[in-house]
């Protein structure tokens, strides 16, 4: 028999036999990437080739019932995709058979903290040869998409890039206007989406504010030390009232 199963990536299909309960599970990740699948009871990790292709054969359960399963992938750069879940499968003495699953894009930043108009990029790994959407959001701005988990369908990406026959990509960060950005990336090949990557958070400030975050550190690193003049100055001026009294009261003693 054929279920389908519409995650919020792909869409997914399930297809089953009578025979031992046994789960055969494919897709498509970043090449060279050690794949994990997980669940209550259930791990397997397998590497993918060179076209990003992964396979689990025979993910074994010791009951007639496979929980959620989980998979995620570890590109060569130690990047760790956003984990993608299968929901449970029907309880039946079956063998399934899963897939294609896309996994998210790995991505990380050159930096998290710029100066406006200054350079940084952002770079990752998918699937070769791939269309990767990217989408932004500046915090405080009006929201055109939303971040949280939900189908790719339901946002607009703000630019498109590709990978190279490696998996890899990159594009440029926006530096021209100050703020805090969150930024994730999700690929497709032909119709299939993949998940959406991690979001992560970059900041563009300008000179006087980072100034001023450099005097305010200081103050909080050193105030005690800071403090040590101002207490010799009030010690100085103490000292100075009490001169001026007792002369005072000289004077007011020999007249």
């Amino acid at each position: 028999m054929f279920d389908a199963i519409t995650t919020a990536t792909a869409l997914v299909t399930v297809s089953a036999s009578i025979g031992r309960p046994t789960l055969t599970l494919y897709g498509y990740t970043a090449p060279s990437a050690l794949v994990r699948v997980v669940g209550v009871g259930v791990t397997d990790t397998t590497t993918s080739d060179s076209t990003g292709y992964f396979y689990f054969d025979g993910i074994f359960t010791p009951v007639f019932t496979y929980p959620e399963l989980c998979i995620e992938s570890t590109d060569t750069e130690g990047l760790i995709s956003q984990p993608t879940c299968i929901p449970p499968l029907p309880v039946q003495p079956v063998a399934f058979s899963v897939g294609p699953v896309y996994l998210s894009p790995t991505i990380s930043f050159s930096e998290n903290n710029v100066l406006r108009q200054d350079f940084a990029f952002a770079s990752g790994a998918t699937v070769p040869e791939s269309e990767v959407n990217i989408y932004i959001a500046k915090e405080g701005a009006p929201r055109r998409i939303s971040l949280v988990r939900e189908a790719l369908a339901y946002y607009v990406p703000v630019y498109k890039t590709r990978s190279d026959a490696s998996g890899k990509y990159e594009f440029s960060l926006p530096t021209a206007d100050a703020g805090v950005y969150r930024i994730f990336a999700g690929s497709r090949v032909g119709e299939n989406p993949s998940a959406k990557s991690t979001t992560l958070t970059f900041s563009v400030r300008t000179a006087p504010y980072v100034l001023w975050e450099i005097i305010l550190e200081f103050i909080r690193k050193y105030w005690m030390y800071l403090l040590i003049p101002f207490e010799l100055l009030t010690i100085l001026l103490l000292a100075s009232l009490v001169l001026r009294r007792r002369r005072s009261r000289g004077r007011h003693f020999v007249s």
